[in-house]
């Protein structure tokens, strides 16, 4: 798999992860277990794995146009 295709599964992932945390907190909230200390570790635990896989998306992201622009170079050359 090139780092396009990664970059794109990891901001995939992220954005998931990112959806399922607002879902969770809301039906934690209406439900009244927002206040529970397991709600607020499974919380941390989502936050953490979204912004890891943000970063870890950015950076195939930047990896990959990098190597895009050195070889569009090498071809003019």
């Amino acid at each position: 798999m090139n780092e396009i295709a990664q970059s794109r599964l990891y901001f995939l992932t992220s954005i998931a992860c990112v959806v399922w945390l607002i879902q969770s907190l809301y039906k934690s909230a209406q439900d009244g277990t927002i206040t529970s200390l397991a709600t607020w570790i499974f919380a941390l635990c989502i936050t953490v794995v979204a912004i890891y896989t943000g970063i870890q998306g950015w950076r195939f992201h930047k990896k990959a146009h990098s190597q895009n622009d050195r070889n569009e170079q090498e071809d003019e050359e």
